[in-house]
């Protein structure tokens, strides 16, 4: 592996566990969103070992329990009355009955960040990579091609209310520099 997009909490992890790696840079900001199953909810599922998800929902809902758990199992948890709300990435909560949320956050949350091979870094194989994501990003900032590429990895059409979350979501996909 010379790279890998991962969030920052397992990244940290990563480049201190395996010193031929680093963080190149801040990739994807303000994913996440708050699925609710109800309006007020009490225990909230995060993925495990993500403090950033913790933060959101004590900013958005100071009382709430925590239960941190497998990314995969997040959908189950909720459909099966273990947690009332999620924190989840906004493409994953497409297709997941529940009501979205924001985090009740003025600042831009980082939540998915670059690790790349140090070696693999000076490469031109590493340029053009960059360039190719850059383009990317770029494209990408356009809502009729995001909802295009969402449609595509989801395999679906977008409701009403997914169509909503993508018009409104304050997600940045940025640039590598």
């Amino acid at each position: 592996m010379d790279l890998a997009v991962i969030c920052k909490e397992a990244a940290i992890e990563y480049v201190k566990a395996d010193k031929d790696f680093e963080i190149a840079g801040t990739v994807v900001q303000n994913s996440d969103f708050l699925l609710l199953k109800n309006t007020d909810p009490i225990k909230f599922g995060i993925s495990q070992n993500r403090k950033y998800q913790k933060d959101l929902v004590k900013y958005s809902y100071p009382d709430a329990e925590i239960a941190e758990l497998l990314g995969n199992a997040l959908p189950y948890a909720l459909m099966s009355n273990q947690v009332d709300a999620l924190v989840i990435d906004g493409i994953k909560a497409i297709g997941i009955e529940g009501t979205l949320e924001e985090p009740r956050v003025s600042a831009d949350v980082d939540t998915y960040v670059l690790i790349v091979n140090r070696k693999f870094r000076s490469t031109e194989d590493y340029e053009i990579f960059v360039k190719l994501y850059n383009a990317s990003v770029e494209s990408l900032a356009d809502k009729t091609e995001l909802i295009k590429v969402i449609k595509e990895i989801k395999g679906t059409e977008l409701t009403d209310k997914d169509m909503e979350m993508v018009n409104t979501w304050k997600r940045k996909l940025l640039p590598i520099k």
